[in-house]
């Protein structure tokens, strides 16, 4: 179902929202919410807290409307959000147990004069901040000293490319290129990781994604990976394309390239995530790694990008875990056994992962579309998004 205003913007545009099985493949539905699902907005009610600690490992609170930025492919019109205060979010962080990843989003985080006192707080309770941001006040090298002070562990950047040319048709300004640029070095220099986030736009910034690739590949030392969404047309939505692009098309041109990350590995990938997890869901061992939207993994090997394992070990341990042929199973975890002694315990604890990430020279990758009011799922991926709306915190679900 889509909402109201997204049929306003495909109308007005003229534009063609291709639904994309692939990227329905690329989601489990086959592991169903813990919530109740009532409608697109759930009053968060005090059992929430139970689920959000046991079941859940990332938490994205959206914390404000305001942004420094005009774009033109804003979903944020779309979002019924209004400012959480301090004393909102400090309820929040106290009762969703330890540990766990803090997104803060909106709008843009950075807007906020408050955001150290938010991020110290998040670490205060025993979580991991992470703030979504465009990047444009990280220009400041004092600022981003500022944030790092506070305690932030790692950024969520918008970046969609290398011309300037991008960011007047996509952004509304041309001189983001250079400020991101900047914020980026200032992010190295202060050892701050950061993930990458493209929006995609046909005819605009498709021919980009090698390119960020490998400055993600040649940066390692302080870019962890790089996601892909596909630019859907809702909320403030006024580019000139005609389409959304296809999660096999994105996949299509980036392997152009690098043929390592392509399509069939991305989803024996997804096979083999949703086997450990219901491996070692069965001995009551919960792991991090992308329970319904999965992260896909390479290994850096100089100058190459290459698969984390073998696709054909991939498939042989797929089908092994699958029809219960153990001793297969132990004959290739043996093969991989400097990787599976690396991440034994690191794959159970989100934060100690991705940090490992860099150490280990691991890209992670992922391709998919971005949750809009068009199509938003909340279980597309292992998270809770939280928003405050009429004075109210609310759990964002689906339509």
């Amino acid at each position: 179902m889509r909402s109201i205003y997204s049929e306003e913007v495909l109308s007005k545009n003229n534009l063609q929202f291709e639904d994309d099985q692939f990227y329905s493949s690329m989601v489990f539905h086959s592991i169903q919410s813990p919530f109740e699902e009532e409608g697109y907005l759930c009053e968060l009610k005090n059992e929430d807290f139970n689920i959000i600690e046991r079941e859940i490992s990332s938490v994205m609170l959206s914390i404000t409307r305001k942004c420094n930025s005009r774009c033109r492919i804003c979903s944020t019109d779309d979002m019924p959000c209004d400012d959480m205060s301090l004393v909102d979010i400090e309820n929040i962080l106290k009762n969703i147990g330890k540990n766990k990843k803090v997104m803060l989003y909106g709008g843009e985080p950075t807007s906020r004069d408050d955001i150290f006192s938010i991020i110290r707080l998040i670490k205060k309770h025993g979580h991991i901040p992470v703030i979504f941001t465009n990047g444009l006040k990280l220009q400041d090298l004092k600022y981003v000293k500022k944030l790092k002070r506070a305690g932030l562990e790692y950024v969520l950047f918008s970046f969609d490319g290398f011309r300037k040319e991008i960011y007047e048709e996509m952004r509304g300004d041309e001189n983001q290129l250079r400020i991101k640029l900047r914020a980026l070095d200032n992010l190295r220099k202060e050892k701050i990781s950061v993930q990458i986030s493209v929006t995609v736009a046909a005819g605009i910034n498709e021919k980009e994604l090698c390119r960020i690739i490998d400055f993600a590949r040649s940066n390692h030392n302080f870019i962890k990976g790089v996601i892909f969404y596909s630019a859907i047309p809702s909320g403030r939505f006024d580019i000139k394309t005609t389409k959304t692009m296809k999660t096999t098309e994105i996949f299509d041109f980036i392997s152009s390239e690098f043929p390592a990350i392509n399509k069939e590995y991305a989803l024996e990938f997804k096979r083999f995530i949703m086997n450990l997890h219901k491996f070692f869901g069965k001995f009551s061992i919960k792991m991090s790694l992308g329970k319904w939207y999965p992260t896909i993994l390479f290994k850096l090997q100089g100058d190459e990008i290459r698969p984390l394992m073998e696709y054909d070990d991939l498939i042989d341990i797929n089908n092994s875990f699958e029809r219960g042929k153990y001793i297969n199973l132990l004959k290739k975890v043996l093969k991989y056994s400097n990787l599976v002694f690396r991440f034994s315990k690191e794959l159970f604890r989100t934060a100690k992962f991705e940090t490992s990430m860099i150490k280990d020279k691991i890209l992670c990758i992922r391709v998919g579309q971005l949750s809009t009011k068009i199509n938003h799922n909340s279980f597309a991926s292992d998270t809770v998004n939280l928003t405050k709306h009429n004075n109210k915190i609310h759990r964002v679900a689906k339509l």
